[in-house]
């Protein structure tokens, strides 16, 4: 019995110890607590290094995003730097640019009015044209080769495409951009003799009979058989040379490949047409220019032509027919279906530049959306759709598209600025974000409300005096928008403000002001409509109204939210023509 034990009766402990002696509870209790308090301390310590590790991470991240920050800021900085430079430089070379060509138009007219002209027949009148047209076209070459020698070039960086396809072509930019200053030049020149023609009709009392060069232009009834033989002046064993400019010299009753030539039609920038007839069919005959370039373009709507032509074989989606195509003396010669005029030249004769009814712009907007529909389906974009390449029947109720010099597939798609005539031109090509076949349906509004008004829509004197009307007309670019697209550096500042170019008050040169637009549109399609809105019925009013909504679902600056032609062609404005179509081939 140990020390401190009170044996009992039995001689058993009693359980009574003394104070601070140890008992088998109180080990197994202070155990556990050592076991907590060291798991405890292992937690305490993994945690301390898990929040050690997790600050180290936070801090190398931060490090390295706030690197990244300061040299993309960095790079923002030298290439804002870099295209304020440039775009100077660009001013500069647009501005000498501009002042020669205007000092040769203004030689030109001065020229023009010393000349007395009155008393010329129309072999000296012919002439008088043909040495204007020498005159302008030995313009458009200097100012073609001032363009390749100092072509528009941007640094896009900090405004890219998403897809690594979409890159600028530079080749393509500036070749549109030589096609854009062409049309800018023969509108000019075509005004100074359209006026010149009506100064010469009012002085004439002796009215002499000509034959008109209007494309797709009728033979005047009057001429007969025999004075189309004394026209001719092709001499067979002749030898053959293109003009200056590489255009065919047509001939009056020339016969080429069983066609024999009956009348000239209109000039381009890629060929010249006329009129021929084989086996009693009248056929028009487009002759491409001989050069690489144009007879490229001519082969490309050669195939274009092919393929929708060949997947069209009931001849329903009013895309202009290709009968043949043949080599003749080095050029390329296209022969297509005869249709009477374009919708330019309809404007002229049948409203006196007024505009159509409501019914027929309905009726031809519902052809037109099943040739836009038709090209979408095969993913090919027209790229220059207007009034002058839009062929009507001669009664009028029939059109069809023609023009594809332009046209390329989807997949060749490519940033060029200067794609389109520049009135018909869509904002995500002046801008350089990815476009597909909605330019077209862009285009092809502008040209309904031409057709209706007679009026431009929008008829800027450059793409940033376009991109001014479309922001007042149709509000603000999307942020998303302006980022992705290539050239947004170009007409936005970095707050992306628009940049207006201006001229300033003092110092009378060209400014690049950043002003707030879009934020409430100043012109709208309503309003530009309502000066037709007098004299309408009530029918006519509702139907005027639908018209302004399809307008403004085809007029969407970004091409996204814009209409599909098949979704137009279910428009409340088209649709009951649709209905009235169907019932009457039933």
């Amino acid at each position: 019995m140990e020390d401190g034990e009170i044996p009992n009766e039995e001689g058993q402990k009693n359980g009574i110890v003394e104070e601070g002696e140890r008992t088998p509870e109180w080990d197994q209790e202070r155990s556990v607590s050592k076991h907590k308090k060291a798991k405890i301390k292992k937690q305490k310590k993994r945690s301390r290094s898990k929040e050690k590790e997790r600050d180290k991470k936070n801090k190398k991240k931060h490090k390295k995003e706030s690197n990244r920050k300061e040299k993309k800021e960095d790079r923002r900085t030298t290439d804002q730097q870099y295209k304020s430079k440039q775009h100077q430089e660009e001013q500069k070379q647009e501005q000498s640019i501009r002042v020669e060509m205007q000092q040769q138009a203004a030689a030109l007219i001065q020229e023009d009015e010393e000349e007395n002209i009155q008393d010329l027949d129309i072999e000296d009148e012919e002439a008088v044209f043909l040495r204007r047209r020498q005159i302008r076209e030995e313009l458009f070459k200097n100012l073609e080769q001032n363009i390749q020698a100092s072509p528009e070039k941007d640094n896009d960086e900090g405004f890219t495409f998403d897809q690594p396809q979409q890159q600028i072509d530079e080749n393509k930019q500036s070749y549109f951009r030589m096609l854009d200053q062409q049309r800018n030049c023969n509108i000019q020149f075509d005004y100074l003799v359209n006026n010149q023609q009506e100064q010469q009709q009012e002085t004439t009392e002796q009215v002499q009979k000509k034959i008109v060069l209007d494309m797709f232009d009728e033979l005047d009834d009057e001429l007969e058989n025999d004075d189309l033989n004394m026209m001719v002046r092709h001499n067979a064993n002749a030898s053959y040379e293109a003009d200056d400019d590489k255009y065919y010299r047509i001939t009056i009753g020339e016969m080429i490949k069983d066609y024999k030539i009956i009348n000239k039609c209109g000039k381009g920038v890629f060929g010249n047409v006329c009129k021929a007839i084989k086996d009693g069919q009248e056929y028009a005959i487009k002759f491409i220019r001989a050069e690489d370039i144009y007879i490229r373009s001519g082969e490309r709507e050669r195939q274009i032509l092919k393929q929708l032509n060949e997947a069209d074989p009931n001849n329903k989606k009013h895309i202009l027919r290709l009968i043949e195509s043949f080599e003749h003396r080095k050029h390329l010669c296209l022969v297509f279906e005869s249709l009477d005029l374009n919708l330019r030249d309809a404007l002229k004769v049948y409203t006196k530049g007024q505009g159509l009814d409501l019914s027929a712009i309905r009726s031809y907007a519902m052809q037109l959306f099943v040739a836009l529909a038709h090209l979408r389906r095969h993913k090919i974009i027209h790229a220059d759709i207007k009034p002058d390449n839009i062929l009507i029947s001669s009664d009028t109720k029939l059109l069809k598209l023609c023009d594809f010099g332009t046209a390329f597939t989807v997949d060749e798609v490519t940033v060029v600025e200067y794609l389109v005539s520049r009135y018909y031109r869509a904002p995500e090509i002046i801008i350089g974000y990815p476009y597909d076949t909605n330019i077209d349906v862009w285009a092809t509004a502008c040209t309904l409300f031409e057709l209706f008004t007679g009026q431009f829509l929008f008829s800027g004197d450059n793409n940033n005096d376009m991109l001014k009307l479309h922001l007042q007309t149709m509000g603000k670019f999307s942020m998303k928008m302006l980022r992705r697209s290539a050239l947004t550096s170009k007409y936005f500042d970095q707050h992306l403000n628009f940049k207006s170019r201006e001229i300033d008050p003092i110092t009378k040169q060209v400014i690049l002001k950043p002003v707030l637009l879009g934020e409430k549109p100043t012109r709208t399609i309503g309003t530009l409509l309502k000066v037709k809105e007098q004299n309408l019925n009530a029918e006519d009013q509702k139907m005027l109204l639908q018209f302004k909504d399809l307008l403004q679902k085809c007029l969407q600056l970004d091409p996204k939210n814009r209409i599909t032609p098949e979704e137009a062609l279910y428009h409340p404005f088209i649709n009951i023509a649709m209905a009235n179509t169907q019932t009457k081939k039933v």
